[in-house]
């Protein structure tokens, strides 16, 4: 077993690995949180569904850093992703803030005609079965559909992720707190 200020060398370096490979890509994936975030309103105004409002934007590199470093759970001399960029799946993201609890099934409905859903999971739930409230939002990872991907302003996109949250504006300034 190695000594802690090994792990934890090992650790920032492969982090920063992870960064300088990150900030190769990254504009993609502002683009790609761009035009999902687009996709959504668009979507949203066509169904007159009424919301807060849409947010966007890539990883914040730092974060990304950080998330790298984390040590896996069954190897904690090992990190959590030993291929961040292919294995977090945050590297875009986009919120959708509503005024109301049921306005949520109708923006799921939307994700789910117009996105392909990989996951859904609602994180309030699970941290409230870990006896940890507060914090809620729904989890989404989607991708672009393949009769949208096949029109040549998508086709780069195809085939990755983005994660949506979908929370109400008091969701949202709770999880802000």
């Amino acid at each position: 077993m190695d000594h802690p200020e090994e792990i934890e060398d090992k650790l920032k370096r492969h982090a920063d690995r992870a960064v300088v490979q990150y900030l190769r890509v990254q504009p993609f994936y502002a683009d790609i949180a761009d035009v999902v975030a687009r996709i959504i309103k668009q979507s949203l105004d066509s169904r007159a569904i009424k919301i807060h409002s849409v947010q966007h934007r890539a990883k914040d590199a730092r974060s990304l850093g950080l998330k790298a470093a984390t040590p896996a759970d069954e190897d904690p001399d090992e990190p959590k992703y030993s291929e961040p960029i292919k294995q977090i799946t945050d590297l875009a993201g986009v919120r959708v803030i509503t005024h109301f609890l049921s306005t949520v099934d109708d923006v799921d409905q939307m994700l789910n005609r117009e996105f392909y859903v990989a996951e859904k999971s609602n994180k309030g739930m699970l941290l409230i079965e870990a006896d940890r409230f507060g914090y809620q939002s729904i989890h989404y990872l989607i991708r672009i559909k393949d009769d949208r991907a096949i029109l040549p302003e998508y086709r780069r996109f195809t085939g990755h992720i983005v994660e949506v949250q979908v929370r109400t504006i008091l969701q949202h300034a709770w999880a802000e707190i």
